[in-house]
């Protein structure tokens, strides 16, 4: 079996909100491919699972 590693930009920011609560929103630009999470390492996981859904397609 052939492996193919591909790499995607990923971009990651900030959100705050006006109660003082924090998310992530990533984005990846390639595929449309859009996530949010508590933490850096949250949203990483999240997105890495939507790209490879999106890459199924």
């Amino acid at each position: 079996m052939e492996t193919k590693v591909l790499n995607y930009r990923v971009i990651i920011e900030p959100e705050h909100y006006p109660d003082g609560g924090k998310v992530y929103n990533a984005y990846c630009p390639t595929l449309g491919v859009a996530d949010y999470g508590d933490s850096v390492e949250e949203v990483l996981g999240s997105i890495k699972e939507g790209i490879l859904l999106a890459r199924k397609f």
